[in-house]
């Protein structure tokens, strides 16, 4: 393909049975009315695969160049008579680690004309992340970007494309376009954000802790990022994420005013150096209340210092 450009792409037929099934219901395709002729794109959900979840969430890994760092570690240990076990601490020489940003590639898939034949429809899909042999991290990118559409379709590909292509991909590597929600509009982000109504449940509960805290206001992503939310607590304190399958919640200081100019990178950076982040997990309700609340200045009661 030498200069010229081309993405990661293919075509697949889908039958009744991928619907019924709910093959595709982690692109949010559960019916041939969610395909059409225009392009969808968004993030694909992190809890697919590896590449999908570190598409999306910011992770870790092992930099030998910053040498071997102290770690302290706590465990459990047998008592002498054997009658119980107790607490130990102690340290130990580890490599250190570096944070890896998400890519934040998106997906679309569009419907392409086809002969009606036996249910039958032929699906576009495409990684919209642009590629030419001589950039930089080629074949690292090239991998990804093909494990991305494995992962979520099932079938890889290359296709070339021509400049209205070119523009289209990146027009999308700007601006999110967050846009403040409204009262009724809160009330109803797990139908928003969820086709399947398994993940709705967990979902409502998640969004009824958050609200407990009384945010002052919940911005939603746009573009290709309407599974992220960003909830204000506070003049320069956010908690954003992946509200749709995330595993992790990130506490961000930020000017409320520039999130809504805010591009894939800002929020790659946000992420990455979020002053906390909060897995999924028991204890996170009370890690985020321990957050908001020191923010807030408001003491939090002895149990709740137990609990953490």
């Amino acid at each position: 393909m030498g200069d010229e450009h081309f993405v990661v792409a293919c075509s697949k037929e889908l039958v009744a049975g991928d619907f019924e099934n709910e093959r595709y219901a982690h692109l949010d395709i559960l019916e041939e009315s969610d395909l059409w002729e225009g392009w969808t794109s968004l993030i694909p959900t992190p809890n697919v695969g590896r590449t999908s979840y570190l598409n999306c969430e910011v992770s870790e890994e092992i930099d030998k160049s910053a040498g071997k760092v102290s770690k302290r570690f706590v465990s459990q240990a047998p008592d002498w008579k054997g009658s119980g076990m107790h607490e130990i601490r102690y340290s130990k020489e580890v490599w250190a680690k570096r944070l890896v940003p998400p890519s934040f590639t998106q997906l679309g898939f569009r419907r392409l004309d086809s002969p009606e034949e036996g249910n039958r429809l032929l699906v576009h899909f495409e990684v919209h992340e642009l590629f030419h042999l001589k950039m930089e991290g080629f074949e690292e990118k090239l991998l990804r970007a093909l494990n991305l559409l494995q992962e979520n379709v099932g079938k890889v590909g290359l296709s070339a494309v021509n400049e209205t292509d070119r523009k289209r991909i990146g027009e999308l590597s700007r601006f999110i376009g967050w846009f403040e929600l409204k009262d009724f509009e809160v009330r109803d982000i797990p139908n928003l954000l969820s086709a399947r109504e398994s993940s709705r449940k967990a979902q409502v509960d998640k969004l009824t802790k958050l609200l407990d805290f009384e945010p002052r206001r919940i911005l939603r992503g746009a573009n290709g990022f309407s599974s992220y939310l960003c909830v204000q607590y506070t003049d320069d304190l956010f908690v954003c994420g992946n509200f749709s399958n995330g595993s992790l919640l990130y506490a961000v200081k930020s000017d409320w005013k520039t999130l809504f100019q805010w591009s894939q990178d800002d929020l790659r950076d946000a992420f990455t150096g979020a002053v906390e982040r909060i897995l999924y997990k028991p204890g996170w309700y009370e890690r985020l209340r321990a957050l908001v609340f020191k923010e807030r200045r408001v003491p939090l009661d002895d149990q709740t210092l137990l609990d953490l």
